[in-house]
C-alpha cells in the first residue's frame, strides 16, 4: 500500500510539473506575439482614427462649399428679380420675359390638375 500512495504522489507531482512547465513555456513563447499582435492592433486603431477625422473634414470642407454655392446663387437669383422688377417699374416689361408672375409662385395656378 505505500508504494502506491508514492506512484500515486509521483503522478501528481508529474503532471502538475509538466502543466507548469508547460505554462512557462507557452507565457515565454506567447509574450512576445502579444505585444506584437496588441501593437498592430494599436497602429490600426490609430490609422482608422484618422482616417475617420480625415473624412470628417472633407464633408465639413464640401458641406461649406455648397453653402457658399448656394448663397451665391441666391444673391444672384435676387439680384436678377430686383433688376427685373426696376425694369418694370421703369415702364418696360422686358426684364420679366422669363420670370413668372407673382400669383404663379404663391400657387394660385398650378397648371392642369391632376
Amino acid at each position: 500500500m505505500g508504494h502506491m500512495c508514492l506512484m500515486l504522489d509521483l503522478l501528481w507531482f508529474a503532471i502538475l510539473g509538466g502543466v507548469l512547465i508547460g505554462a512557462v513555456a507557452l507565457a515565454l513563447a506567447g509574450l512576445p506575439l502579444w505585444i506584437s499582435t496588441v501593437r498592430s492592433l494599436r497602429a490600426v486603431s490609430d490609422r482608422v482614427d484618422q482616417v475617420e477625422e480625415s473624412l470628417y473634414r472633407e464633408v465639413k470642407r464640401r458641406a461649406s462649399q455648397k453653402g457658399v454655392e448656394a448663397r451665391q446663387d441666391a444673391s444672384q437669383a435676387t439680384d436678377e428679380i430686383l433688376a427685373a422688377w426696376a425694369a418694370e417699374r421703369a415702364g418696360g416689361r422686358a426684364g420679366l420675359a422669363g420670370i413668372p408672375k407673382p400669383g404663379l409662385l404663391r400657387g394660385g395656378n398650378r397648371g392642369p390638375a391632376a
